[in-house]
């Protein structure tokens, strides 16, 4: 397969995701005519047509969408093999690409990135918080080194990439000093009726599960006064008035210095479990070796993690 052949390949692909030949021609840094000409090339290769024109751009034909998946396999494939190779041709050193969930993100990796920063100070590394399913995508088309995160039901495998359990994560009730909770010792599901909650919604999906057992299984109808996805925004609104929040309780633990609280409950809230996915080629380089070995400290310790 020549170079020439994948960057048809990568045209094509683009302008099926946009849906329009002069945005992708701007995505791609190309002008229109150019990159008409490469999907003009790429339909006399098959000898058929791959796109309809409609008065909003374009849309694959049947053949096209087709094409457009087996396309995306390739380019996938090809990211993984050069991505593979750079990591057994010299240890690929230079640099790691994490992405994790905002419990791993803002709690553990800081101090794992700082350590290993220490060891390699060439090493550069970008982290990216997000959730488990768009991390994945990424990771499997080559734009991730590896993922620390929740889990989803069974995880499914995946050519060249491996995944390992780490430890269980903990949702907790979370107040500020203003809170009517404050003080209290121990509160049970019922004392939350009516207070004014504050939903941090990351993780859509673990959110829904955490309200779904409070409502469903105790009966309790919340009050959700607030919706944010900044986890800052959340915990300052719970510092400045009555609210109560649902949080990751090693994220409030680790703001419990401003002033956050963490409730006892009487019964438990939610927990879930979390893994580090990764290419499989990066356990050749040495960067990989000293976090894998890091967050296997955590995994060994997760008695006492929440």
């Amino acid at each position: 397969m020549t170079d020439r052949y994948l960057v048809l390949v990568e045209r094509f692909v683009t302008v099926a995701q946009i849906g329009s030949i002069q945005r992708a021609a701007v995505e791609l840094g190309l002008s229109q005519p150019s990159l008409t000409q490469s999907i003009k090339r790429i339909e006399e290769i098959f000898e058929c047509k791959l796109f309809e024109r409609t008065k909003r751009g374009v849309i694959l034909t049947l053949t096209g969408e087709k094409l457009f998946h087996r396309s995306k396999t390739i380019l996938e494939h090809s990211n993984l093999a050069q991505e593979e190779i750079s990591d057994l041709v010299g240890g690929r050193t230079g640099s790691l690409r994490i992405s994790a969930g905002t419990a791993w993100g803002t709690c553990f990796l800081p101090s794992i990135i700082r350590d290993l920063q220490q060891q390699f100070p060439e090493l550069k590394v970008e982290l990216d918080i997000t959730l488990t399913h768009l991390a994945r995508e990424r990771l499997y088309r080559g734009e991730l080194d590896l993922f620390v995160g929740a889990i989803y039901g069974e995880l499914s495998s995946h050519e060249g990439f491996t995944h390992q359990l780490l430890c269980k994560q903990h949702y907790a009730l979370g107040c500020g000093p203003n809170s009517p909770l404050a003080d209290a010792k121990s509160v049970s599901f019922r004392d939350l009726a009516g207070l004014p909650v504050v939903i941090f919604h990351d993780d859509e999906l673990l959110m829904s599960n955490v309200i779904n057992r409070i409502e469903r299984e105790h009966k309790v109808s919340l009050n959700v006064a607030v919706q944010t996805k900044s986890i800052l925004a959340a915990l300052q609104i719970v510092l400045e008035g009555p609210y109560i929040v649902f949080m990751a309780e090693t994220i409030l633990q680790q703001f419990s210095s401003s002033g956050i609280r963490t409730v006892n409950l009487q019964d438990p809230l939610y927990e879930f479990d979390t893994a580090v996915f990764y290419r499989d080629s990066l356990r050749q380089t040495e960067p990989f070796k000293q976090l894998l070995t890091a967050l296997r400290k955590f995994q060994q310790g997760s008695d006492g993690l929440t």
